[in-house]
């Protein structure tokens, strides 16, 4: 019979070895967020999407950076800007300015409406809830457990990786008066929290609804949190999601 500290150390060692997503609930959102560090109306967006993330269990936000013009962004990646121009494509008269938010892949706003972008989250959750399933991090595996769903068409499935904060100083140019009443400009530099920030982008397989598991190896373990999204071909409407953020304390040794 094993002594009570042994029983103790195999209970610890089991838990680092297999990590478990919490259990999602079914009223699951995720806001696709494509950003730049460049964007001055980040400011606005990112202290708005952090709010919706400490409001919402249920919201995963997913932050892709693009490049605007010639600006240095060491966040920004060609698969998020040809994302992003593929969503856009269908939508010939939306800009294509930055903040530009997607929400579970039907719903698309500015991330400088931050009243629009959460009453979009709380429509979705209630409109249109993505199913979701759990990922468990065995090691340097994620496993997720895709659920059986009926009648419907065939799907893409996507993974991201993702530093949960990055910062960024950015200039702003706020307006200011002199004495005589005159307008002027004097730069700032403001210290910017992004969110979940995607470093790893890429398309894993056709899924067409049957239950099956996934194992993905993971080549680096410096993220912070990992997600797979499964929606309609060419970047229709998400139909289910899954997610886990291990903890530094979780994260198993390699």
């Amino acid at each position: 019979m094993l002594g009570f500290l042994n029983q103790h150390i195999i209970v610890i060692f089991l838990a680092l070895i297999l990590i478990s997503s919490a259990p999602l609930k079914a009223q699951t959102v995720v806001i696709e967020n494509f950003g730049s560090i460049g964007c001055t109306d980040s400011v606005v967006n990112e202290e708005n999407i952090g709010k919706i993330l400490k409001n919402n269990d249920n919201v995963l936000v997913l932050s892709c950076h693009t490049r605007m013009g010639s600006e240095e962004n060491a966040y920004s990646m060609k698969v998020c800007r040809d994302r992003k121009f593929k969503y856009l494509s269908s939508m010939p008269t939306t800009p294509s300015s930055t903040p530009f938010i997607m929400i579970n892949g039907r719903y698309d706003t500015k991330g400088y409406y931050p009243k629009v972008v959460s009453s979009g989250a709380k429509l979705a959750a209630k409109e249109n809830p993505l199913i979701p399933f759990e990922i468990q991090l065995n090691g340097r595996t994620l496993i997720a457990s895709l659920p059986e769903l009926e009648n419907t068409e065939d799907m893409e499935l996507y993974f991201f990786a993702y530093m949960k904060e990055l910062h960024h100083g950015v200039e702003v140019s706020p307006h200011y008066h002199d004495e005589q009443g005159n307008e002027i400009d004097i730069p700032e530099i403001l210290d910017i929290k992004f969110h979940n920030v995607v470093r790893v982008l890429k398309h894993l397989s056709a899924w067409s609804g049957n239950a099956e598991t996934l194992e993905i190896p993971i080549k680096d373990s410096d993220y912070d949190g990992y997600a797979i999204i499964a929606q309609h071909k060419n970047l229709g409407p998400l139909v289910a999601a899954g997610y886990i953020e291990p903890t530094p304390q979780q994260t198993p040794i390699p």
